[in-house]
């Protein structure tokens, strides 16, 4: 049996689909499999999986399904003794799997581990390291609740935390599912973490600030979230409490951009005013949505603009 199993889930994604499979092909530690989901693509995807060996398992969706459900479907193929994933458009530094096989095989105690990773802007052509400084370790429930580092193609975490929790992916999340599985593995099973300083993932930016329906998407998975927590844990607890207020600010701020964009300045204003000292930015966009509609629309929108240029 592979050590590693990998997972692909894929979607239309052949652009830079070679590049993520060669990545994994170049690792020098090379017991592994692939796990190749396709959601029904209808590009060369599957060509290009297919082009490669047996240690490639593909495998075709009955249907194409949202993203929070298919999540789920190639961990019932699952063979190895840990996981990892990597996106299509994402690719592993060489040394990737066997520094991380190498934190497990020393150290039975670990559970899970993540590192840090490169982001990499192709429109802007500029690269940088998505972590300044060194992020938690060990018992991370708190920290991670409150605010969430960890990036998920750098993952490798044993398979048999799948066995400890009541669901795996839950599918009602569509972008926060990963988010919300690891939080159970931390505060549930208690899981020991391990956190590698050293960029092992390159993180492709390719495409064009989220549009405003994935924007909406994200709301609904904050709110979504917000209850689940507070079913599930100890809400007395400060860390919970601090990452529901967190899940909330953001959820409020992220509907307010859509209202401001759209010219709706009451509705903008009213989610914005519990919340307009936690930024600048939130300041600003408070006062903008105190102007006259037409005047606020045009100078969000030309911040906006200001704000994506400069990342």
């Amino acid at each position: 049996m592979p050590k590693v199993s990998i997972i692909m889930n894929c979607y239309n994604s052949d652009k830079y689909l070679k590049e993520a499979i060669e990545s994994i092909y170049a690792q020098t530690y090379q017991d592994w499999e692939i796990i190749f989901w396709d959601n029904q693509s209808t590009d060369n995807s599957a060509n290009i999986a297919k082009s490669y060996d047996e240690r490639l398992r593909y495998f075709y969706g009955e249907e194409h399904l949202p993203l929070g459900v298919v999540r789920n479907k190639p961990l019932d193929h699952v063979r190895g003794e840990y996981i990892a994933y990597i996106d299509c458009d994402d690719e592993w530094l060489p040394e990737k799997l066997e520094r991380q096989v190498e934190v497990f095989e020393n150290d039975s105690n670990v559970d899970f581990i993540y590192s840090n990773f490169i982001i990499n802007n192709i429109k802007k052509k500029k690269k940088k390291i998505a972590h300044k400084n060194i992020q938690p370790d060990g018992d991370v429930f708190n920290s991670q609740i409150s605010k969430y580092s960890i990036g998920f193609q750098t993952v490798m975490f044993k398979t048999e935390l799948l066995s400890k929790v009541d669901e795996w992916f839950d599918i009602n999340l569509n972008h926060s599912g990963e988010y919300e599985l690891f939080l159970r593995f931390f505060g549930i099973v208690k899981a020991n973490v391990y956190y590698i300083k050293n960029p092992l993932v390159i993180y492709r930016i390719h495409g064009a600030n989220l549009s405003l329906t994935q924007r909406e998407k994200f709301i609904i998975d904050f709110r979504y979230l917000i209850q689940k927590f507070t079913e599930l844990y100890d809400v007395n607890d400060k860390d919970i409490q601090e990452g529901i207020r967190m899940l909330n600010r953001r959820a409020d701020i992220t509907e307010a951009t859509i209202y401001l964009s759209s010219g709706e300045q009451k509705k903008a204003s009213a989610l914005l005013r519990n919340h307009r000292h936690s930024s600048l930015e939130t300041e600003v966009q408070y006062i903008l949505s105190k102007l006259p509609s037409s005047t606020s629309k045009l100078l969000y929108n030309f911040l906006r603009k200001i704000k994506k240029r400069n990342n």
